[in-house]
């Protein structure tokens, strides 16, 4: 991480220049937000989106937001990722929004056929919590970014890539267990901040 970064004072930044009167810590519950790609051609597989939609929309513990941000202007867009505190998506440019969230929040990264770096390295900055499925099962952490784990390189920008969103295989079940996990972590997290 370099030192001259601080995602601290990033984030006060970004807050002051939204027409959010106050900080989105005062929430009450943990805001969860659903990237919606569906209708591009980086779209999740059918029963993983069904999947996403129907656990966090039964989840009282948390507010669950599905966005199309591509329909929705930058001020908006800037205002959900400041209130998010856990961010699901599948690779591509909405996860961007992880540099609008407050540092220590949560990224979760869906890829198929191949990994890339971009968001982990956004959430390593961030502070971020990142969670990286590959092909519905290789799990990805920071540590492995960080590390350079050979499995991670050996798909990296791989061959496979131009498919990165062709033949979607489902989120398994140890996926969608670190997922949980992950989100259950965040829940945990924002209940102590906010005591």
């Amino acid at each position: 991480r370099d030192s001259s970064f601080n995602p601290y004072t990033w984030h006060e930044t970004l807050l002051k220049g939204t027409r959010m009167e106050s900080s989105p810590n005062e929430i009450q519950k943990p805001v969860i937000t659903y990237i919606n790609r569906q209708k591009s051609n980086r779209a999740l597989a059918t029963r993983d989106h069904q999947w996403i939609l129907k656990t966090f929309s039964a989840m009282d513990q948390i507010t669950f937001q599905h966005r199309e941000m591509e329909l929705i202007d930058g001020q908006n867009q800037a205002e959900i990722a400041l209130s998010t505190d856990v961010l699901i998506g599948g690779h591509g440019n909405g996860l961007t929004h992880s540099f609008f969230m407050k540092p220590n929040s949560t990224v979760i990264e869906l890829f198929y056929k191949s990994f890339q770096f971009d968001y982990a390295t956004a959430s390593q900055l961030m502070l971020h919590d990142y969670l990286g499925i590959v092909d519905g099962k290789l799990l990805v952490d920071v540590g492995m970014v960080q590390a350079r784990n050979p499995r991670l390189m050996k798909i990296f920008h791989s061959k496979r890539k131009r498919s990165l969103f062709g033949n979607r295989p489902s989120l398994g079940a140890q996926a969608k267990k670190a997922i949980l996990h992950l989100v259950d972590k965040a829940v945990t997290k924002f209940n102590s901040r906010n005591v």
